[in-house]
């Protein structure tokens, strides 16, 4: 079923989904690829992931990363696709790839179910008019949030030592970081949905105060809180509110240009 007021030349759902892959399957690459070189303890969950071949892990993880930019440069749902497949695939970060694979999955499915226009038929809309930099900013608090997940959940399985806490308060460390992930989640909705970009800075700084895996939390949060300040500059979300109707004008225009 197509929504009435979307438009079909504005696929923001597979972009975002695009983008999620992207950086899971570069996080995986990361992690994964220290699993090579060094020893690195992980019991989140214990059994299959611990198990698992890291070299199968590194691949499935480029691979994702690769999908992920065809899937973003040719607006193509497919390679999305194939690149979910590969991330759930991965098992890679104790299993923080195969979640954001499982969240691009969903969101490619809202862009088949809002009729973007995702098919691999090599026309492509210019990016100028996208709100790019608050969508990689609500990109980026979600896959902080997932970080922090990881951590609250290690936390709770005694499989991670709390940062700021002594450990005989694990369970409220654990509890504390969970609430925040989930809290971030809902705020990069609302920052995804280009409005109340103050939630946006308050789950930046849950992302830095939560210290999510000692540094990656920390570096996520920062990179989003520039993207939002970048945002603004731009005015994105005052052009791009979600009770302002799109033009269709300048994407049709982009759009023959790009057949030519």
């Amino acid at each position: 079923m197509v929504s009435e007021r979307h438009d079909p030349e504005w696929p923001d759902k597979a972009m975002f989904a695009a983008l999620l892959l992207i950086v899971g399957g570069a996080l995986g690459i990361l992690v994964e690829g220290l699993r090579q070189i060094a020893t690195v303890k992980s019991g989140l969950p214990a059994g299959i992931l611990d198990q698992y071949p890291s070299w199968l892990s590194l691949l499935m993880s480029a691979a994702t990363l690769v999908f992920g930019i065809l899937s973003l440069r040719a607006q193509a749902a497919l390679w999305g696709y194939l690149g979910a497949l590969t991330g759930l695939f991965s098992l890679a970060y104790a299993g923080l790839v195969p979640g954001l694979s499982l969240l691009a999955i969903s969101m490619l499915i809202k862009s088949r179910m809002e009729g973007e226009e995702t098919r691999d038929d090599g026309v492509t809309l210019h990016p100028s008019m996208w709100p790019d930099k608050a969508m990689a900013a609500s990109l980026f608090l979600s896959v902080g949030a997932g970080v922090i997940l990881v951590q609250g959940v290690s936390i709770a399985l005694n499989s991670f030592q709390p940062i700021l806490l002594p450990d005989s308060l694990s369970w409220l460390a654990a509890s504390l970081d969970i609430v925040a992930a989930i809290a971030m989640l809902v705020f990069a909705r609302e920052i995804y949905l280009i409005r109340r970009p103050v939630l946006g800075t308050v789950g930046a700084v849950l992302g830095i105060v939560t210290l999510g895996l000692y540094a990656l939390g920390p570096v996520l949060a920062l990179i989003a809180l520039f993207l939002l300040r970048l945002a603004h500059k731009e005015n994105e979300f005052v052009k791009h509110a979600a009770d302002v109707p799109i033009p269709t004008s300048a994407p049709r225009a982009r759009r023959e240009r790009s057949k030519a």
